[in-house]
């Protein structure tokens, strides 16, 4: 948490914080980006804080990985506003603006805000969680399953270009129906008596 000395006299302190309060205003609405003037409890003191956290800790790598790239985006668009001054619409123009590029990834963007959101409430910086049913829209998931050939003819690619090991992970992901995380964690002690 950061904190400013703002004015002396009470007029001052009113106008700083008028100032202040316009600046929000005008970043809800998606027209101006906010100052470097540092806030209390700003949305990045919360991804700061999110990240020391045991629910970030425990994260596997990837997840972690992918949360980050996530993570930045989020402060990228309100790392300087107050947590307190996301509102549901502000989470609405959010995804409109990631899903012109990607529904799918805007999609995975809001699921990390929400649940950003739901640490500050939580840890009591925030009562209710705006991102809490943002409304995302309904991805069919992209099913693409390979013909036994195409599934040859990329492992022989693979091999061709001394890739040996995608070659064998596809063949353990097209006839084990291991997830890609659980392949590459395969090592050769769990290969025993020929399975």
């Amino acid at each position: 948490m950061i904190l400013t000395k703002i004015a002396d006299t009470l007029e001052a302190a009113i106008a700083e914080a008028e100032k202040l309060n316009a600046e929000l205003d005008k970043w809800r609405t998606g027209s101006v980006e906010v100052s470097a003037v540092p806030v209390i409890n700003s949305v990045s003191s919360l991804i700061a804080s999110y990240k020391k956290s045991k629910n970030y800790r425990k994260l596997a790598n990837n997840t972690r990985s992918d949360y980050d790239y996530r993570l930045e985006l989020i402060e990228k668009w309100a790392g300087k506003v107050p947590a307190e001054g996301i509102t549901r619409k502000s989470v609405q123009d959010f995804w409109e603006k990631l899903a012109k590029k990607s529904e799918w990834k805007a999609n995975a963007t809001i699921r990390v805000l929400r649940l950003l959101l739901n640490y500050a409430v939580d840890v009591e910086i925030l009562k209710i969680n705006p991102a809490a049913r943002p409304g995302l829209i309904s991805i069919n998931p992209r099913n693409v399953v390979w013909s036994i050939d195409e599934i040859f003819a990329s492992v022989n690619s693979a091999d061709k270009l001394g890739y040996y090991n995608i070659g064998t992970a596809i063949l353990i992901g097209a006839f084990m129906a291991q997830r890609e995380a659980d392949i590459l964690k395969l090592d050769w002690k769990d290969y025993q008596n020929g399975a």
